[in-house]
């Protein structure tokens, strides 16, 4: 998740560029609140996975609450993989449009 907070603002710049220069501001503003939505999103979603686990486990509360943070780490990296996937693909048609 790193490398993706490194760089979206290069992503954002390239999407901005697509737009006619009255239109970027709206573009920034959408772009920014769907980044805001999408942390909150996923925020409730880990802590969702942690809680689960703790209220699941019999084990004491900081081996639940390793094991639920393990199990939101390993959902976070499909979600990762499941990125990587998709630009690859979009990559893919991208170039075969552009030869």
């Amino acid at each position: 998740m790193l490398g993706v907070g490194l760089s979206y603002g290069n992503i954002m710049t390239q999407g901005l560029s697509y737009l006619p220069g009255e239109m970027k501001a709206d573009g920034n503003a959408i772009l920014t609140t769907v980044q805001q939505f999408s942390g909150a999103i996923a925020t409730v979603i880990v802590s969702t996975i942690i809680d689960s686990t703790i209220q699941a486990s019999s084990n004491s509360e900081t081996v639940a609450t390793t094991q639920g943070s393990m199990y939101a780490l390993m959902f976070l990296l499909v979600l990762t993989l499941i990125q990587v996937v998709m630009i690859w693909t979009t990559n893919a048609k991208v170039n075969e449009q552009l030869n």
